[in-house]
This record gives C-alpha cells, structure tokens and sequence, in this order.
C-alpha cells in the first residue's frame, strides 16, 4: 500500500487480449510493415501522425499529434525491447502524462 511522502510512483496498468487465428509470424509481421500506424489507428480517431518510424526496431521513433479543440497535445514514441516474432515495446519520451510505456507481446495460444 503507498503511503503519504514514499517515493512509490503511481501506475496503471491496463492489459488488452486479442487472440488472432494466424500464424504468430504473420501477425508480428503484419505490425511490421511499412506504414503499419496508418491501419492502426482507426479513420474516426482525431490523432494525427505527424513523424512515422522506420519500422519496428529499438531507437526507431514516431511522433503523433492529437487534436483536442483548439489544442494540439503531441508526443514522441520510441521503440525498444525488439524480438523479431515475440514483443516489441514503445515508450512515450516527450508527451502529456508523466509516463506511457505500451507492450506488444506475440504468443502462439494452443
């Protein structure tokens, strides 16, 4: 339990399943190609890539621009944690909250 004045940070932690019945390699790969943000995001979102990265690879940056009213709130992703087939990360390194780290984890499900 956090008490008052400990250095504990606050974190969320929120897990999305999705089982895909594909070949574990197709669908990392699928994650992979090239402009691969463009069909991740869906058409209705107000987020805008204003920077796309050059793949999925560690130190590959994206930056993304979200339209809110008349304020534009934009951050800077970079990848990391690269395994071809199995995970890659992206961690928020300039944005509005404090911390963003995201895991995309590939699994074959029996």
């Amino acid at each position: 339990m956090k008490q008052l004045g400990d250095n504990s940070s606050d974190t969320s932690i929120f897990i999305k399943r999705v089982e895909i019945p594909l070949p574990v390699h197709d669908v990392f790969n699928y994650h992979a190609r090239n402009k691969a943000i463009d069909r991740l995001i869906p058409p209705w979102s107000l987020l805008n890539i204003i920077k796309r990265n050059n793949g999925l690879g560690n130190g590959e940056t994206c930056i993304l621009e979200l339209q809110c009213g008349p304020l534009k709130l934009r951050w800077i992703a970079r990848h990391f944690g690269y395994i071809q087939d199995q995970v890659f990360q992206d961690e928020m390194i300039k944005g509005p909250p404090k911390i963003l780290k995201h895991t995309h984890s590939f699994a074959l499900i029996n």
